[in-house]
């Protein structure tokens, strides 16, 4: 069924009364039928009383008046003062707590404290409404027209009759005060009223402004009225829904709104406004309004004033002179077209610019012709104005903007170099000129030009500029009347990148049309009570800053939903995305009504954005590709007049990651890369390995080979050699010289055999057992030690397959390291201790001896070890030596220590069981 009431209550409940009688009440989410058992034809009013009851006012044929309290309704009917058959046709409940009805019969309260309505007053069928003002005065529709007090505080003093000359046809009802205390009333099918009462002490008559059809109404059949909490009145009609604000510019009424010709507004230097339509001068003194002071004239062009204080006005009918309010035409120039501006050259003259471009001065009650430059047809003068310095401004169509200073310097200002490259109104100020022009605004100062970036486009089509006593800049163009700082507009010239954030006023502001384009005059003026006029296509408006209706209501924000990959979740507090969400929306909204279409925000998600994002009106924030984790989204808005809601509303976020985005999954890729680089590292190493192995198994080999042809054939036929010369030998006497001489041959050549067999049992050092300790055994057992020095060979750990060119390079480092503890350490002991490990094979060989310089490498007494030869054996196989100190300081001890991967080259699989705790690290010998 159709609704027929509404009522908000102050706990957030809504409740809905519908045509057929029955009643809703929404709460939470849910909703219930609660309807009256006494029924109805309809529900007419639902008001809710300062106690939380709620009333009802219906349609019923015996009982209308009920009240819900406590889960159950109270009716009213003849045993609580309504007499039966009374038709009630208001209900209302007063602050006091009060509750009035009236009908046709009577006026009736049931007050705080008692059980039964009582008569007050006469009852008529005008009554169709009881409204309660700011003050608590009951006010209903009088017979007689108007309304009536039929109660008030006992200290008032206030008339109780507000007069309204209606039509009996068309009684007021849907009556309410708004905050100003004028009164609102819906007339019977003849639209919408507003009745402002005289100011107390005054005899003027009540105001009264007629809104219907004509005026913009959807209906002139009204419904309902509401004032909300930002002030606006709103009136529900049979067709829609209409907002009344309180109007920031204002139309000039007594200035007609049609003007074939246009209009021009122009301020003296007393503050006093001229505006000129199409036939009628008007002055307009401070605090004033438009008073015409000639009509007739054909087609009003231009306006100024003298030094005098007189003003000029230009037409076509002739040239017209205004001092102390008293206008007499005197004779103009012997010129037939019309004038496009006229200016105070600041040297007791006026100039005068036609349309062909040329001036006309009049000074000393003289008219004299000033010849422009010559330029071509389609350069023409067409705006100029004079500075307080007295520099003449000229701007040629097609050329560009030229002045001329009073020293006689010049300068210039190209077309080709001006946004818009048209000029549409030159403001001369104390020290500099702002110029509006077709794309911007700019700033000649001490012949320096400076220019507003392009990219306001509410700075298109400049036809008005004016700056006030107050500071401000007021810019009239094709979007609307603006208002900006005067510090604010000089920082933007001196630093284009700072933002330029102007109050604005525009057709929901109450400006009746566009700026009017192609006229030279400055669109814009003001007066000397603050006032600022400006010109429009639709008439004459004004604003008075002092007075502007500002909004102080701080707007409440919330977030409607959450749109996560197509899937929209409602009144978001907290929200878990699924996995691998990629597009996300987050919806919001500001509640202000007064002029949503101003209201802004500015939003974050922490932890992806570092600054708040300013997206103006737009009402969505939109994100891709986000990374897991936990987000916090939070909104602010402002509303038309700028008052921000800096709490503003926030939704908590979180995106778990997908098995790619978690971190087990990341840990699990920097392990393969580790293993990754290990196995290269590996393979590079065996390849380098490899190549080491290779060149020294062909070294060996070609040691074995020459220890082979040594053997086989020069110690072989060396030794042949000496058997022969010893048969010689042994045939000649021993006592003969020649004897005695091959004798000592024999002998030498016997040692170097010895030596040369010596070499090549060193050359063939593969002839040693496999295995490293027994290496060492037989390598210690042929070294020939003394008798002084006792060895000791120790194991730890398993043994293992030995590289064969690992163990020949570490037999010749111990070798190295027992020949210098018998030529130089004086040693009583050697300790050789083989240590083999999982990673890494050592071996380390310890005396007793004199030590060493550890700063030097030399031994204590001087001589030197041998070490480069045992660090070059060592760098062969990969391996590492060090040299120094035993524990307890007493002797010298070498360690060399080889990778496993050098020393084991056959054993990976033991040494990857040993990392990962599959085998013993070590095991003992």
């Amino acid at each position: 069924s159709a609704v027929s009431a509404l009522a908000a209550t102050r706990s957030g409940d809504l409740w809905i009364g519908l045509l057929n009688g029955h009643v809703l009440l929404q709460r939470k989410g849910t909703q219930v039928d609660v309807t009256p058992g006494f029924g109805g034809i309809h529900i007419r009013k639902l008001i809710e009383d300062r106690a939380g009851g709620m009333w009802l006012l219906g349609s019923g044929a015996s009982i209308q008046v009920g009240r819900y309290a406590n889960g159950c309704w109270t009716s009213f009917a003849a045993a609580a003062g309504i007499p039966a058959g009374s038709f009630i046709r208001a209900l209302h409940v007063a602050r006091d707590r009060s509750v009035w009805i009236s009908g046709f019969d009577a006026i009736r309260v049931l007050r705080p404290g008692q059980n039964r309505f009582v008569r007050v007053a006469d009852g008529s069928k005008s009554v169709d409404d009881i409204v309660e003002d700011a003050a608590g005065r009951i006010w209903v529709p009088d017979a007689q027209g108007g309304l009536r007090v039929i109660a008030a505080p006992a200290s008032d003093s206030m008339p109780g009759k507000i007069d309204y000359p209606s039509d009996p046809k068309h009684d007021l009802r849907g009556l309410m005060f708004d905050r100003d205390g004028a009164v609102w009333g819906q007339p019977h099918s003849a639209g919408l009223v507003r009745i402002v009462p005289p100011r107390p002490g005054t005899s003027t008559p009540s105001r009264v402004e007629a809104f219907t059809q004509k005026e913009g109404l959807t209906s002139d059949s009204g419904r309902a009225l509401l004032e909300d909490r930002e002030h606006n009145i709103w009136v529900g009609t049979a067709l829609g829904l209409d907002r009344f604000r309180v109007a920031n510019v204002v139309l000039e009424t007594a200035i007609p709104q049609m003007s074939p010709y246009g209009y021009i507004v122009f301020g003296d230097h007393h503050g006093t406004i001229y505006v000129a339509d199409t036939d009628t001068l008007y002055r307009v003194a401070p605090h004033g309004s438009p008073v015409p002071i000639l009509r007739n004239i054909d087609n009003p062009q231009a306006i100024c004033e003298a030094s005098d204080g007189d003003i000029w006005l230009a037409a076509t009918s002739g040239m017209y002179r205004v001092r102390n309010s008293v206008v007499r035409a005197v004779k103009g120039p012997d010129f037939t077209g019309f004038y496009l501006q006229c200016e105070d050259d600041h040297h007791g003259g006026l100039k005068f610019l036609t349309h062909l471009g040329g001036f006309y001065r009049y000074a000393d009650d003289a008219w004299s012709k000033v010849e422009a430059v010559p330029l071509a047809a389609n350069q023409l003068a067409t705006l100029f104005t004079f500075d307080k310095q007295g520099r003449h401004f000229v701007y040629y169509e097609n050329l560009g903007l030229k002045w001329t200073s009073p020293d006689g310097s010049t300068g210039s200002w190209p077309a080709s170099q001006i946004n818009g490259e048209r000029l549409g109104v030159l403001a001369a100020g104390r020290d500099d000129t702002l110029v509006g022009t077709m794309a911007s605004l700019a700033r000649i100062r001490r012949g320096n030009v400076a220019q507003l970036p392009a990219t306001y486009p509410w700075l298109h089509h400049v036809t008005g500029i004016v700056r006030t006593p107050r500071g401000d800049t007021w810019l009239q163009s094709s979007s609307g009347i603006f208002r900006v700082p005067t510090t604010t507009l000089e920082a933007a010239f001196d630093h284009p990148s700072r933002a330029l954030l102007p109050a604005v006023f525009d057709a929901r502001d109450g400006l009746p049309g566009v700026n009017q384009m192609e006229l030279s005059a400055n669109g814009a003026a003001a007066g000397g009570d603050g006032r600022v006029w400006f010109t429009t296509v639709n008439g004459i408006v004004w604003i008075d800053p002092s007075k502007l209706a500002r909004n102080p209501v701080v707007p409440p924000v919330l977030i409607k939903r959450i749109i996560a990959d197509g899937v929209a979740r409602e009144n978001p507090v907290s929200v878990e995305l699924a996995k691998a969400t990629k597009n996300l929306e987050i919806d919001y909204a500001a509640l202000s009504l007064t002029m949503p279409e101003r209201v802004a925000f500015r939003y974050r998600l922490e932890g992806v954005d570092d600054r708040w994002i300013d997206p103006g009106t737009r009402r969505q924030a939109f994100y891709a590709n986000l990374a897991p984790g936990n987000y916090r989204f939070t909104v602010i808005a402002a509303n038309n007049d700028g008052v921000w809601n800096r709490t503003g509303a926030s939704v908590r976020l979180t995106l778990p990651p997908t098995f790619v985005q978690s971190w087990m999954f990341k840990l699990l890729c920097a392990v393969a890369a580790l293993i990754s680089i290990w196995v290269i590292y590996r393979l590079r190493l065996n390849t380098i390995t490899g190549r080491l192995k290779t060149r020294l198994e062909g070294r060996l080999a070609e040691r074995e080979r020459i220890a082979r042809d040594l053997h086989d054939t020069l110690l072989q036929g060396v030794h042949g050699l000496i058997l022969r010369f010893q048969g010689i030998a042994d045939r000649l006497p021993r006592e003969q010289v020649l004897g005695r001489l091959m004798e000592k041959a024999l002998e030498r050549a016997e040692e170097l055999l010895v030596e040369g067999r010596e070499r090549v049992h060193d050359l063939r050092s593969g002839v040693l057992p496999d295995d490293l300790r027994a290496a060492v055994t037989s390598t210690v057992t042929h070294a020939d030690l003394p008798a002084s020095i006792a060895v000791d060979i120790r194991q730890t750990g398993r043994a293992r397959d030995l590289d064969r060119v690992v163990r020949d390079e570490l037999i010749w480092i111990v070798r190295e390291a027992l020949s210098n503890v018998v030529r130089h350490a004086e040693a009583t002991r050697v300790d050789i201790v083989l240590a083999y490990r999982w990673d890494r094979l050592v071996v380390s060989i310890s005396d007793d001896g004199r030590g060493l310089s550890l700063a030097t490498g030399l031994p204590a007494d001087g001589r030197r070890y041998g070490m480069t030869g045992m660090r070059e054996r060592a760098g062969r196989i990969a391996a590492t030596l060090a040299l120094g100190a035993n524990v307890d300081g007493i002797g010298t001890k070498i360690v060399v220590t080889v990778s496993g991967r050098s020393a084991f080259p056959g054993d990976t699989g033991r040494r990857l069981r040993a990392v990962f705790g599959l085998s013993s690290t070590e095991v003992p010998a």
